[in-house]
């Protein structure tokens, strides 16, 4: 990948990629990050959070259906699928 100016000018960033396979006896495509399909690693995280945040919730649930399942019978949630 090819590096922006170090000029500091507010130039159009570039990378060049390269595969044997298409790029035989090519220099190979020179592509915007945008063009190139990358993300940033914070939307990355964002949307991992986003997807990450049902399974929280179910775990919440889960916490809470044992912990009033334990206060009202004073057994383990193995008691409760054993039908103890």
């Amino acid at each position: 990948a090819s590096s922006p100016s170090s000029s500091g000018g507010g130039g159009q960033l570039y990378m060049t990629l390269y595969s044997p396979r298409y790029h035989e006896g090519a220099g190979g495509a020179v592509v915007t990050p945008e063009e190139a399909g990358l993300a940033t690693v914070r939307s990355e995280l964002t949307e991992a959070a986003w997807l990450a945040l049902p399974g929280f919730v179910w775990i919440v649930v889960a916490s809470t259906f044992y912990g009033v399942y334990h206060e009202r019978t004073g057994g383990s949630l193995a008691d409760a699928f054993l039908g103890r």
